[in-house]
């Protein structure tokens, strides 16, 4: 039963111009594109409760901490932000008390897992259900994979990783949790392998959870200008086609969100990133990028495939993108045919 997969596993690895990341499942293969996403309908957004809580990890700092200040605006009566350096500054506790929402700011290393669970337990016992989730540590690392450590991979891995899943269920029924990944999961970084591999895993997870039914989003951001880890690298960044995208974008990606497997949001100067990425040969993932709109705009782009972009022998199931509202037509227009 293995050797149809393997046969499939060795025309991709000969073929003359093998596919970057390629998933073998059920005697298919998957390749990844990236497009413009549709102009999905935003999918229904979770009411914000004045008496239910909301937890943000990493909140603190940089994007999480924008965030925070966001649903503190939106009305919600109680935030958890937790984080490994909890310190405010007194203006922004002010601005937080002005929203006239009880903040509770802990100090806690989500990357910990005991840590965390002496905090959902905490946060459970003591302040009113938790309503959403957002997951927005983490730490970033730059070292070659020669220079790697075990102890290098799991500091940079364990931040994004560790708490996930475990606050998501522990907290659980939620009505929405958010998950900050990365660009560098999807068309990688240099010396980011550790941090695009922690990435990798929030979006197996927010996977995952769709499949299960979960109110979970993952989403790819690409730089940001002023705040997160890539502010540091903004010219470097910009260099290789990557101008940073404005804070509020992290807040508004996740509001307009559809239940997508994948989705980048990323300001993408078009012809420069292809060009940059693809100095040594063609790479299939990039081949729709030229025909992009050029940048200035922030785009959301989905992975997809199509039938001629694989390699020769290979057989290619194409995942189809769906909307909820398309869901929603299906549903009644199936209906109406059972019952009349």
């Amino acid at each position: 039963s293995k050797l149809p997969s393997l046969h499939i596993l060795q025309s991709a690895i000969m073929a003359p111009k093998p596919e970057y990341a390629l998933a073998l499942h059920n005697g298919q293969s998957f390749g990844e594109r990236l497009v413009v996403s549709p102009l999905a309908a935003a999918r229904e957004g979770a009411q914000i409760h004045q008496n239910l809580t909301t937890f943000i990890s990493g909140g603190t700092k940089g994007l999480g901490l924008v965030y925070s200040r966001q649903k503190a605006l939106e009305g919600s009566g109680c935030l958890v932000l937790a984080s490994r350096n909890p310190a405010l500054h007194l203006e922004e506790l002010k601005r937080l008390a002005a929203s006239e929402c009880a903040t509770f700011v802990v100090q806690c290393d989500t990357s910990q897992l005991h840590a965390s669970a002496a905090l959902v337990s905490w946060t459970r016992e003591w302040l009113p259900a938790v309503h959403s989730f957002a997951h927005a540590a983490g730490i970033l690392g730059y070292n070659l994979i020669p220079d790697i450590s075990a102890a290098t991979f799991s500091a940079v891995t364990q931040s994004k990783v560790a708490s996930a899943n475990m606050f998501a269920e522990a907290c659980m029924p939620l009505q929405a949790a958010a998950l900050f990944s990365s660009t560098s999961s999807v068309w990688s970084q240099t010396g980011a392998a550790h941090y695009s591999s922690g990435n990798s895993v929030l979006d197996a997870t927010a996977a995952s959870g769709l499949d299960a039914g979960l109110p979970i989003v993952a989403i790819n951001f690409g730089p940001f200008a002023e705040v997160g880890m890539g502010a540091a690298y903004a010219d470097s960044l910009y260099a290789v086609g990557l101008p940073g995208l404005p804070p509020s974008a992290a807040h508004t990606a996740f509001h307009r969100a559809a239940y997508a497997p994948r989705t980048v949001v990323a300001r993408i100067n078009m012809s420069k990133f292809a060009k940059v990425n693809s100095i040594r040969g063609s790479w299939s993932l990039l081949k729709h990028l030229p025909h992009m709109r050029e940048s200035g705009t922030s785009i959301a782009t989905s992975g997809a495939i199509t039938a001629s972009d694989i390699p020769r022998g290979i057989n290619v199931s194409i995942a189809p993108a769906i909307t909820l509202d398309e869901i929603l037509s299906l549903v009644r227009t199936s209906t109406v045919q059972i019952l009349g």
